[in-house]
C-alpha cells in the first residue's frame, strides 16, 4: 500500500533576522530570492531537511536549482521503511522474511540458465521495498519473492508456497493460488490490456459471459488495478507459477489468473460484447476450481490429439500435448533408442490420422495450451527433416556454470543435443502433408511447445494468435535445481524453488533461443465472437492456410 503523502512542515522565521534596510538588501532584510530569514526560498517545500514517504521511499526537502524542492524518492537504508514521514526499522519478524527473499533471489542469480547480466541488488531492494510495506503475512512474502521470480525470464523455473506437494496452492482459502486455475467458473485471456471472458459455465457464481470484458478491479481493501498496465498490475501479484519469458505468455496468463487470484469483497468493471458496462461484486469462490489451460475448455483439452474437417475444406488438428499419454505412454525402459521409437509412433498417429481426410485445402496445428513434452515430437510435426542429419544440428543446450559472474556455461560438453545421435542414425518419419500449414499458439504454449513454433519459422509457416512462452529449457538434467527455503516457525512459510540452468542456442545462428516467441499475425479473441461462440483466432488460422 503506497503510504500517505504528509502536509509540508512550515518553517519559522529566526526572530534575529528582523527586517532593517542596514543590511544591504533592496527590500528591507529579505535577500533576493530568498526569505526574511536568510533560507533559501521555498519551493514546492519550505523546511530544508524535512522528508516525507512516496510509497515507502523517502524524499528529502533540499536546495535544487535555488530554491527548496523534494528530491526524487530513494530507497531508506537497509532494513528500513518509510512511513509517516521517515524511514523506520522493518520489523523484526520482517527482517528475518528479508533474509529469506534474499536466499532465494541468490539463488536464483546463482543457478539460472539466463544469459543475460541482470541487476539482482535491485531487485532484492525493491523486493524488500514490497516486503516492508506489508503486514508480516505471507502473502506480503510471497509478493515479495515474486518479485524477484519475475524479474528473470528464464523458462522452466517455478515457485510456489507451503509443502512440497503444491496442496497449499490448491485450496479455497488460498491467497496464493495456482496458476491457470479459475475458481468462479470462467476463463480468460488477453485483449489488449483487458481480460476478456472466453469460456463461462452457465452457473458460473458473477453471471459472466463469453465476450465480457473485465477492465478494472477494485479490491476489498481498495487498491485499484486498471488500464495503462492492467494486466501487468494482475502479473504482479504472488501465485504458484512457473516462469513466463514472453510478454504474451505473462498477460494471457494474468488476464486467466484474474480468476485464481479474485476474492470476496473485491469488484471488478465489465464490459459486455454489447458494450453496457456493469459493475460485479465479488461473491465467495465455488467448492472448486476448473482449469484454464485451454481457454476455450474444449473436451480436446484432456485428449492427446482431435482433429476435424470444416466445410471450407480445412483440417484443424488440435494438439493439446507432445508429451506422456494414456494413448501415448512414454516407454517404461526410457533409453534415447526407445524414446526415439516413442516420437516416430507419435508422428505415425498422427500420419494416419490426417489420412481420414480427402481434399484437404490446408491444415491448422492448434497447440494453444499445449503443456509441452517432446521437444522432437513437436519439430518433427512441423518437419522432420529439420532436425538435420547430425548430433545438435538444430540446437544445443548447456548447463549453467553455478555462481559464474557474469553467467557462464558448460559449452564444451552439451547436456541436450537436438537431436541425440539416434535420430541423426535412424531419421524420423514425416507426417506427409504438404500442402499448405498455419501453426495457431497463444501465450499458453510452452516448453516443446515452443519448440514447435521455433520449427515452424524456420520452415516458412505462418504463426497465428497470440506468442508463445518462448521457453526453451527443461525440467530436468543436472542443470535443473532444487533450492526450497524451509519454512521458519512464526516467521514464514516455506518458500518452494525450482531453477532451470539450461541455456539453449539455435545450432545455424548461434542465437540464444531463450524468450524467442515469434509471431506473423498476431489475433485476439473478439468480444462479439465470443458471444456467438465463434473463435476468432482459429477463423483467422483458417482463413490464412487456405
Amino acid at each position: 500500500m503506497a503510504a500517505a503523502f504528509l502536509s509540508i512542515q512550515g518553517c519559522s522565521s529566526d526572530p534575529a533576522a528582523g527586517p532593517g534596510p542596514s543590511d544591504g538588501t533592496p527590500d528591507g532584510g529579505v535577500p533576493d530570492g530568498g526569505e526574511p530569514d536568510g533560507s533559501p526560498p521555498a519551493g514546492d517545500c519550505d523546511a530544508q531537511g524535512a522528508t516525507r514517504c512516496d510509497d515507502g521511499k523517502v524524499s528529502t526537502c533540499e536546495l535544487i536549482g535555488g530554491s527548496l524542492n523534494w528530491s526524487g524518492a530513494a530507497y531508506c537504508p537497509d532494513n528500513q521503511i518509510c512511513k509517516g514521514s521517515a524511514c523506520e526499522p522493518a520489523t523484526e519478524k520482517q527482517q528475518k522474511q528479508a533474509a529469506a527473499v534474499d536466499q532465494y533471489a541468490d539463488d536464483l542469480r546463482d543457478y539460472t540458465g539466463y544469459d543475460q547480466g541482470l541487476d539482482f541488488p535491485a531487485m532484492k531492494k525493491e523486493a524488500r521495498r514490497i516486503l516492508f510495506l506489508g503486514d508480516e503475512s505471507d502473502y506480503a512474502l510471497a509478493k515479495a519473492v515474486r518479485h524477484v521470480f519475475r524479474g528473470v525470464p528464464q523458462g522452466h523455473t517455478s515457485i510456489g508456497f507451503g509443502p512440497n506437494d503444491w496442496s497449499a496452492c490448491m485450496t479455497r482459502e488460498a491467497n496464493v493460488p495456482l496458476r491457470g486455475t479459475s475458481w468462479y467458473g470462467v476463463c480468460a485471456r488477453a485483449a489488449g490490456d483487458a481480460s476478456i471472458i472466453t469460456f463461462a459455465a452457465d452457473n458460473n457464481p458473477m453471471g459472466l459471459k463469453p465476450g465480457d470484458q473485465v477492465v478494472k478491479v477494485t479490491t476489498a481493501n481498495g487498491d485499484v488495478w486498471q488500464s495503462p498496465g492492467f494486466l501487468d498490475r494482475i502479473g504482479q501479484e504472488p501465485i504458484c507459477d512457473g516462469s513466463l519469458p514472453s510478454k504474451s505468455a505473462r498477460d494471457d496468463y494474468a488476464a486467466s489468473n484474474l480468476f485464481a487470484l479474485l476474492n470476496t469483497g473485491a469488484t471488478i468493471d465489465v464490459i459486455a460484447s454489447d458494450g453496457t458496462t456493469k459493475t460485479i461484486t465479488v461473491p465467495e469462490r465455488t467448492a472448486n476450481y476448473i482449469s484454464c489451460f485451454d481457454a476455450l475448455r474444449r473436451p480436446s483439452r484432456t485428449k492427446l490429439f482431435e482433429s476435424s474437417q470444416r466445410a471450407d475444406g480445412v483440417v484443424v488438428m488440435i494438439v493439446p500435448t507432445l508429451g506422456n499419454h494414456a494413448d501415448h505412454p512414454f516407454p517404461q525402459d526410457f533409453t534415447v533408442e526407445n524414446y526415439r521409437t516413442w516420437v516416430a509412433e507419435g508422428i505415425d498417429l498422427i500420419r494416419n490420422e490426417l489420412l481420414k481426410y480427402s481434399d484437404i485445402k490446408g491444415l491448422v496445428w492448434d497447440i494453444r495450451g499445449n503443456g509441452g513434452g517432446s521437444q522432437e515430437l513437436g519439430i518433427a510435426l512441423i518437419g522432420s527433416d529439420l532436425l538435420g542429419s547430425t548430433e545438435g544440428a538444430f540446437a544445443n543446450c548447456y548447463a549453467r556454470v553455478p555462481a559464474s559472474d557474469p553467467p557462464a556455461f558448460t559449452t564444451g560438453e552439451v547436456e541436450y543435443p537436438f537431436p541425440y545421435q539416434a535420430f541423426a542414425d535412424e531419421p524420423l518419419p514425416s507426417v506427409g502433408f504438404t500442402g499448405k500449414q498455419v501453426l495457431l499458439v497463444d501465450g499458453t504454449a510452452y516448453s516443446a511447445a515452443d519448440w514447435m513454433v521455433h520449427a515452424a519459422k524456420k520452415a516458412g509457416i505462418m504463426i497465428v494468435g497470440h506468442a508463445s512462452a518462448g521457453a526453451y529449457g527443461y525440467s530436468t538434467g543436472d542443470s535443473y535445481v532444487t533450492k526450497h527455503i524451509a519454512p521458519a516457525e512464526g516467521v514464514h512459510a516455506g518458500i518452494l524453488s525450482f531453477i532451470s540452468g539450461a541455456h539453449c542456442v539455435d545450432t545455424a545462428t548461434g542465437e540464444s533461443m531463450e524468450g524467442n516467441a515469434p509471431i506473423d499475425v498476431v489475433v485476439d479473441f473478439k468480444a462479439s465472437d465470443l458471444a456467438a461462440g465463434i473463435d476468432t483466432q482459429l477463423e483467422a488460422a483458417a482463413a490464412l492456410a487456405k
